[in-house]
Order: structure tokens, then sequence, then C-alpha cells
């Protein structure tokens, strides 16, 4: 398009904006005022439906259809988890030490409900991939999560779930990958944040027995002690459990400690 004409339509566009801003102050319910500079031969005025549009376009892409409450969202997710998980019980129980673990060090991590909500939504999506003959089922699950448009979730949120889902097991976030280092600052840290819980929550489900009914978390210094109540001894869920707190204790300068207490 001609660079003139691009200018034309950028003053039209602010014109329209103007003029909407003045009936949202004024209360007034008319019509747009006509913009103040004549179109050019052979040109339209662009309609305020065409601004509307444009901006509910944008808008689609990163809003939900549907029930779009926490509740709504985490079902629809659940339903499409267990179309590929190979043990729905054990991503069950991941999402309950996941939860655990976010409550219990919210003052380390400093994180709010909207990343409850993809911790949430990646535990019960972290082994889809199993669905799969991939061998990394981690990076597997990710892709499926990024090319299904059927879950709740908004664009950003997805990519985020996705990294988690990648993220989960093996290598931990690194600027050398490249939807990682895409994020943004914040969207970084919070990736890292929350797949440092994700890890430790799935090691503490190593046997897929969902031993783990409690826990709760002892912050110090320079440590974290996690209280784990179980019906019985979990010690391949200690061993991994500590192995898998590699990136928490990169993040927060704090080595974990497992105290597994066997409750009648």
């Amino acid at each position: 398009m001609n660079p003139a004409v691009l200018l034309r339509v950028a003053y039209l566009l602010y014109q329209i904006g103007a003029d909407l801003q003045k009936r949202d102050d004024t209360g007034s319910s008319g019509s747009l005022s006509s913009p103040l500079i004549p179109p050019m031969p052979g040109e339209v005025y662009i309609s305020s439906r065409v601004k509307v549009e444009v901006r509910c376009r944008r808008m689609q892409q990163n809003t939900l259809s549907g029930d779009g409450s926490i509740s709504g969202r985490l079902e629809r997710i659940r339903v499409f988890g267990a179309k590929y998980t190979p043990d729905q019980d054990h991503d069950e129980q991941v999402m309950k030490n996941a939860l655990m673990l976010f409550d219990q060090l919210a003052p380390l991590h400093g994180l709010s409900g909207e990343e409850r909500f993809l911790l949430q939504a990646a535990a019960i999506l972290h082994d889809i991939g199993w669905s799969q003959p991939d061998a990394a089922h981690n990076k597997t699950g990710a892709r499926m999560v990024r090319a299904d448009t059927s879950l709740p979730l908004k664009r950003d949120e997805r990519e985020i779930i996705a990294l988690l889902i990648r993220y989960h097991r093996k290598t931990p976030p690194s600027l050398r990958q490249r939807r990682f280092a895409e994020l943004n600052q914040g969207d970084r840290e919070r990736v890292q944040k929350l797949a440092s819980l994700l890890r430790i929550s799935d090691a503490l489900d190593r046997s897929h027995q969902s031993l783990v009914d409690t826990i709760t978390a002892t912050i110090g210094g320079d440590e974290v002690i996690l209280h784990c109540s179980s019906r019985s001894e979990g010690y391949p869920e200690c061993e991994y459990a500590l192995e898998r707190s590699d990136l928490f204790t990169a993040l927060f300068s704090r080595e974990v400690v497992i105290d597994w207490r066997v409750t009648p």
C-alpha cells in the first residue's frame, strides 16, 4: 500500500479512537463524528466497525469460549488428558502434590492464582506424550498441547503449559532452547518456578502408588524441608525427589530435604 495512504489510515484510526474516548467520557450514545480530513479520490472512510472487528479478531486469539471458570476449564483439560495419559490416577496425585507445594512455598515463589491454574493443568497433562511412540514423552506432550486447539487455553497459557510439560523431566529450562528464550522475562521466571515444583511433584509419585497424603514445608535460610506424610515407606520417591530438586535449588538457593513420615 502507498505510504501516504497508510498514514491516512493511521490518522483515521486515531480519530476514531478519540471519538470513542470522547463518547465514553460524556456518556453519549450518539454516532461517531466524521473524520476531519476528506477522503482522497477513490478512498473510502474506514468505519468504526472495521476497528471493532480487527480488535475482536485479535482478542479471539487470547480469549476462551464456553465455561471460562477454573473448574470448568480443568474438567475439559482432564477430558483431553484422559484420552492420552497411561495413568490418570498418577496425574491426579502429581497435581495434588504440586498444589500442596505451591501453597506451602508461596513465600518463596510469590506466584498467584493464575500460575496455580497453569501448574494444575500441566500436572494433569504432563504424561500425555506416552501415548505416542516417541521416546521423549515430555517433548511429545508439549507438541501435543501446542497442536490441539480444543483445549480451553489462551495462547500464552498454552505455551507456558507446553513448556512445563517439556521441562517436567530431564533438561531444565535454558536460554539455549528457542521457545523458552522467546518468552519475556516474566514468563521465563514463571516457567522456571512452576517447572521446579512440577519436577518434585512428579518425583514424589515415582512408584505411581499415590503414597503422599499431605505435604507441609519448613522454609529455612539455606534449605527447605518437605514433610511428607504417607501410609507406607517411599524410598524411590525420596531418592527421585532429591534428584529432581536441582532446578528448585538453583532458583531459590536452598537445598531440598525430604522428611518422609509414615502415619497409621
